[in-house]
């Protein structure tokens, strides 16, 4: 019995309270004595929400069950992945506490998920309403709701991702107007995944609509299967699910997934052979469960059936209520119970020499010879312990310094594979994590985090990548400090079931190293994982297209070779950056070529031409939604000295690009910008339009806009501010970098040494290193904004053009009122205009809020009219949605 099973045993003859399995997400959850009460006490809180009655009621809720609560528990179910309660389904289980005692359609069992295939899962919550109120303010609604949902560990980085995005739209000025301008559900599921970040669609997929769960779930198999040989890929799961339901809407396959896998998959399934092929699938799906179960790996069992669900939904196109066949799903929680998966139970650990396998990765040469090393050492430490010679048991954790993209967790995955054969670690597997995995946001959750991935580690190897953000010099309270403390008394308390190493940047590493004294003992192996060559790189390009069946032409290389910048950049992705080029030319070749016409060798060759340029794109290339950002412009309320310097730029783009397609010679003018004006003056609003305005005239790749300021620049001790800096600049390229109150950099700090100029001179070479990718837009206060300009020589020649936002008048301010109202689904009573009229001071103070003092007076009327309605004797739907100026401040 593996420790995993061991642990649940016991759990099983204590009688405990509800357990969570998060398939796909986590290991299961033990809720917390008192949650449930918690959560319900919350739930029943919400009755006095202003949005309380802009959803739809379910019949089969309790008549005093504030509506939207159902769209709050569903939500929380797609969070989940696949979530069960013990014998229940999790949405239900919650869900029972409001349910009507009239209604008696009680699902039993664990197939009661539904499962949107269409939209992401917020377009379905927020589309569940009355059909009058605005979308923004059911937004708003969910987002107040899911805050109010007591801390639950595995899920709690999808649900702040979650949570961010619904407060997104309705907080920032273009995506609320959007939202709420929405004509039908396709229109608002865009506006919703447009307002998705990088960061929240990593945390969790599902937000950003089917077509990425589907190529996040296809990735998650892809890189899963490789932890066993022979393991079914996603292509097997997709034949056996089709093959063996019945229901011929749901064998379907979507066009997304033929575009993945082309029509393989249908053509198994018409062939001769396909029983005979779905039972050796079937065998194959049973040997990799157990094989996975024979290592430990309880883990990433879960994940691969929740990514396998996930894909097999999506791909066979699933309607509501249905749910995937493959793996049996009460095999696997049986199997996770103690057992095995199917009779195939004499499943073996991977196989393969890992030495063999570690020569013969690309380069590495000084990494090769300090694993030898080791693994020399370790072999003479047992000779001498069969000689009897007293030998102790060193430490084997390590320090893995290095750029990303040099195979510091492949290397790691074999280091674990060669401790196991050398007798060292029972099972060999390795668990990565990085600091989402091991810091709460709450106090004690932390120690329970880290404890459960060491546990899952116990037998392997616990790989902890970007070690150095547990322990950032920015943050004063921060749990990261309380995970190194943790880890370190469970490396001392469990020396020899486990071995950690912690990998990251040099310099980050050795502060890392210094911010604990336990820490440098506990590793005294370190090894240095260089950049690869040029030479280097392009073998990793050969061997990458080989491993996709591709052939790339002599002219590629070349080109390719010539884009390998030198010196290498700080942070260069190395073997990522040579696949992440490969993958966007696999894009070009997709746009160049006919597959109707094209030979199957025209398919599998890249040429020079589908590698990426650096120069412009064309104007109608990667345009981000149908509407005209000009036009957005245009229907901003003021702003009109603004409007026409826009409309000017807009011209000047136009007229390149005709004098570029006459073939005349166009001088590239500087597109940084200075945005001078009050508060509240919607310069993040034009910001982002202007940036998608670059994008369409092929300015920019992506056009979207990064908002900054001091703090996410300037670093706190000497060495910090640069990397600061450059981050956010990468994370800008292809679009607008919006840093606001700019002067902020030039001004310094109150006490000791100021890192603000440093921050303005690695961003002034950054401008000038990526002119062709990157636009700056910096803000402030006019004469702020010119001492910023002067404070710096190189300054003022970077941003050549100025856009002066004057303060709204009063007409304006109270059509911005009325907006935001309208947009709010709600209507204002006579005389309520001339409340918000009087609200506003003349003359303008300094640093008048405009938009956002409007925004402010809205949110306090709506707190003032939600006290007037609920004293009333009987207060109707019509009421509630009517402000009076009794509801204004004064």
């Amino acid at each position: 019995m593996t420790p995993q099973q061991a642990r649940q045993q016991a759990r099983r003859e204590t009688g405990p309270g509800p357990r969570v399995d998060f398939f796909g997400v986590s290991d299961p959850w033990e809720v917390p004595e008192g949650w449930l009460e918690e959560y319900q006490r919350r739930m029943w809180g919400l009755a006095r929400h202003p949005a309380a009655f802009a959803f739809l009621r379910n019949v089969t809720l309790r008549e005093d069950v504030v509506p939207f609560i159902q769209s709050t528990v569903l939500l929380l179910h797609k969070l989940g992945g696949l979530t069960i309660v013990d014998a229940e389904n999790f949405s239900q289980h919650w869900l029972a506490p409001f349910r009507s005692p009239d209604d008696d359609g009680v699902i039993e069992g664990v197939y009661s998920a539904t499962w949107p295939t269409e939209h992401s899962p917020l377009t379905s919550a927020i589309t569940c309403s009355d059909g009058l109120s605005s979308a923004s303010l059911r937004a708003r609604a969910l987002a107040d709701a899911l805050e109010q949902v007591p801390f639950i560990a595995p899920l709690q980085r999808r649900l702040s991702a979650t949570i961010a995005v619904l407060r997104r739209v309705h907080t920032d000025d273009t995506l609320r107007e959007a939202l709420d301008a929405a004509e039908d559900t396709d229109d608002l599921d865009r506006v919703l995944r447009d307002a998705v970040t990088a960061d929240e669609a990593i945390a969790f997929p599902d937000l950003q609509g089917p077509e990425t769960v589907l190529r996040s779930a296809h990735a998650e198999l892809q890189r899963l299967g490789e932890l066993a040989p022979d393991a079914p890929d996603p292509e097997d799961l997709l034949m056996l699910a089709a093959f063996f339901n019945t229901d011929d809407e749901q064998s379907a396959l979507t066009a997304e997934v033929i575009d993945l896998v082309g029509e393989t998959v249908q053509a198994r399934l018409q062939a001769d052979e396909a029983p005979a092929d779905a039972e050796e699938v079937r065998d194959r799906v049973t040997r990799f469960v157990d094989s996975l179960l024979a290592d430990g790996r309880t883990g990433e069992l879960r994940r691969w059936v929740g990514a396998s669900f996930r894909w097999q939904v999506r791909a066979l196109g699933a309607p509501e209520g249905s749910f995937p066949m493959v793996p049996d799903l009460d095999q696997v929680r049986s199997a996770l119970a103690g057992g095995t998966y199917g009779d195939a139970a004499d499943a073996r650990p991977e196989t393969g020499d890992p030495h063999d396998e570690l020569a013969r990765l690309i380069g590495l040469s000084s990494v090769k010879q300090q694993v030898e090393a080791l693994v020399a050492e370790l072999r003479w430490t047992e000779r001498r312990r069969a000689a009897g010679v007293r030998v102790g048991s060193p430490t084997r954790h390590a320090l893995f310094l290095g750029g990303p993209g040099t195979a510091k967790t492949t290397v790691a995955r074999l280091i674990s594979r060669i401790y196991r054969d050398l007798g060292v670690l029972e099972s060999g597997h390795l668990v990565e994590v990085s600091r989402d995995d091991l810091v709460a946001e709450h106090i004690g959750g932390t120690a329970q985090l880290v404890k459960a991935k060491v546990e899952e580690a116990f037998g392997g190897v616990l790989f902890i990548d970007e070690a150095y953000s547990l322990t950032p010099k920015d943050s004063g309270n921060d749990f990261g400090k309380e995970a190194v403390a943790t880890l370190l008394k469970l490396m001392e308390d469990h020396r020899d079931r486990f071995v950690v190493i912690a990998a990251g940047y040099r310099k980050e590493m050795n502060d890392f190293l210094r911010a604990n004294s336990g820490l440098a003992s506990r590793f005294p192996l370190t090894i240095d994982f260089p950049d690869y060559s040029d030479s280097e790189l392009l073998q990793i390009l050969a061997a990458s297209a080989d491993d996709m069946g591709m052939v790339v032409s002599e002219d590629f290389v070349a080109r390719f070779a010539e884009m390998i910048p030198s010196p290498r950049p700080e942070g260069f992705g190395n073997g990522r950056w040579v696949r992440n080029l490969l993958e966007a030319s696999l894009g070009h070749q997709a746009v160049r070529i006919n597959p109707e016409t094209a030979s199957d060798e025209e398919i599998r060759t890249l040429i020079a031409e589908d590698l990426p340029r650096k120069q412009r794109r064309g104007p109608a290339e990667h345009q981000q939604g149908d509407r005209d950002p000009v036009a957005e412009l245009e229907e901003l309320t003021g702003l009109e000295p603004v409007k026409h310097r826009v409309r000017m730029l807009s011209a000047e783009l136009k007229a390149g690009e005709l004098r570029r397609r006459a073939g005349l010679q166009v001088q590239e003018p500087s597109r940084h910008l200075v945005f001078v004006g009050n508060p509240g003056t919607a310069k993040t609003t034009v910001a982002r339009i202007l940036a998608r305005i670059y994008q369409s005239a092929g300015i920019l790749d992506h056009g979207h806009l990064v908002e900054v300021s001091r703090a996410d620049l300037v670093g706190q001790y000497v060495g910090h501010t640069a990397p600061r800096t450059m981050d956010k600049v990468h994370e800008a390229l292809g679009g607008v970098l919006f840093i606001d109150e700019a002067y902020t950099l030039a001004q310094g700090s109150s006490g000791g040494a100021d890192f603000g100029k440093e921050a303005i001179d690695t961003l002034l070479k950054l401008m000038e290193d990526h002119r062709q990718d990157l636009v700056v837009i910096v803000a402030g206060y006019s004469h702020l904004m010119a001492e910023f300009l002067d404070s710096n020589p190189g300054l003022a020649s970077r941003f050549p053009t100025t856009l002066d936002f004057p303060d709204y008048d009063d007409d304006q301010l109270v059509e911005i009122f009325r907006s935001i109202a309208i947009g709010a689904g709600l209507e204002l009573a006579e005389g309520t205009e001339d409340a918000v009229r009087a609200l506003m001071p003349t003359p303008r103070p300094n640093g008048f809020g405009n938009g956002r003092a409007v925004r402010n007076a809205f949110e306090a009327a709506l707190s003032r009219q939600a006290l007037r309605v609920v004293e009333l004797p009987e207060a109707t739907t019509e009421e509630i949605r009517i402000l009076r100026p009794e509801d204004i401040g004064s």
